[in-house]
C-alpha cells in the first residue's frame, strides 16, 4: 500500500513539475504570439501630422507579406521629399504567429538594431558606425519589445476594455545602448508601464465613422516621469474597437500618425 502511495505521489509531483514548466515557458511564447494580428497582403499608410507646425512631415508605409514559412511586416518612414529615412522588419513564424526576429535601420545616424527572440530571452545586437554592442534580456510574460507595442495592445483590446488597464514592461533597446555606454545597468531599459483605457468613442477615419478605443501608455515609475519629458515616455493609441482592430491614430508629443489608406495586394 505504501509503495502504491509513493508511486502515486511521484507521478503527481512529476505531473506538477511538467505543468509548471509548461506554464512558465509557453506563457512567454504566447506573450509574443500575434497570429490574429498578421494579415498577409495588407498594406497600410499613415501620414505624420505635426500639431505644432500644422503640417504633414512624412509618411509610414506598412506591408504584411508571407515568405516561405514566415510572415514579414515591413515598415518604412518617409520624409517630405519621399526619401526613406528608417526601415523596420518583423519576422513571425507563419503557423503560430510567433515573433522570431526584428531588424531596424535608421539611415540618418547609421544605427542598426537586431533582436532575436527565443523562449527564454531576447538577444539584441546594435551597431552605430564603428561601435557594436550585444545584450541578453530575460523574456518574461509581461515584457513587450518597443517594436511591437502596438500589436501587443491591439491583441489585448478586449482585456483593456474589461479591466480598464493592464500593466506591462516595455523593453527599449535604444535606452539599453545609452545605458551601457554610460556604464549603467541595462535593466533600466525595461520600463514598467500602464496601458489605460481613456475612452471609447466614435471616430472619423478613412474607413468612415467607427467605434474606437483610446488607450494611453505611461510609465509607472515616479523617477522616470520626473527625469524624462512626457513626450518621450507617454503615448496614445486609437484602435478600431472591433475587428480588424486597425490602429487609426497614434500620438507622441506634437506628432500624430493618422491612417490614410488601407489596401490589399
Amino acid at each position: 500500500m505504501r509503495i502504491s502511495n509513493r508511486k502515486n505521489n511521484l507521478i503527481f509531483f512529476q505531473s506538477l513539475l511538467w505543468l509548471i514548466f509548461f506554464l512558465v515557458f509557453t506563457s512567454n511564447v504566447l506573450a509574443l504570439g500575434f497570429k490574429n494580428q498578421l494579415s498577409p497582403g495588407l498594406e497600410l499608410r499613415y501620414k505624420h501630422w505635426n500639431e505644432k507646425k500644422q503640417k504633414i512631415t512624412g509618411y509610414t508605409n506598412i506591408k504584411h507579406k508571407i515568405v516561405d514559412q514566415e510572415i514579414i511586416i515591413s515598415s518604412e518612414n518617409i520624409n517630405q521629399k519621399g526619401e526613406v529615412y528608417s526601415k523596420k522588419e518583423l519576422w513571425f513564424k507563419a503557423s503560430k504567429g510567433q515573433l522570431k526576429r526584428s531588424e531596424e535601420s535608421d539611415y540618418r545616424n547609421g544605427l542598426l538594431v537586431i533582436d532575436i527572440f527565443s523562449e527564454k530571452n531576447i538577444k539584441t545586437y546594435m551597431k552605430q558606425k564603428s561601435e557594436e554592442k550585444t545584450f541578453d534580456i530575460e523574456l518574461t510574460e509581461q515584457l513587450v519589445p518597443f517594436e511591437v507595442i502596438d500589436m501587443a495592445l491591439q491583441k489585448r483590446i478586449p482585456e483593456i476594455i474589461k479591466n480598464k488597464k493592464i500593466e506591462l514592461v516595455l523593453y527599449l533597446p535604444l535606452i539599453a545602448f545609452e545605458l551601457d555606454a554610460n556604464h549603467l545597468p541595462i535593466s533600466l531599459s525595461e520600463l514598467e508601464i500602464v496601458a489605460k483605457l481613456e475612452k471609447i468613442k466614435t471616430c472619423n477615419s478613412i474607413l468612415g465613422e467607427k467605434k474606437c478605443v483610446w488607450i494611453s501608455v505611461k510609465p509607472t515609475s515616479f523617477l522616470v516621469k520626473t527625469l524624462l519629458p512626457s513626450e518621450k515616455t507617454t503615448f496614445s493609441f486609437i484602435f478600431l474597437a472591433e475587428s480588424p482592430g486597425y490602429l487609426v491614430e497614434f500620438y507622441q508629443g506634437n506628432v500624430k500618425l493618422q491612417l490614410e489608406s488601407v489596401n490589399w495586394d
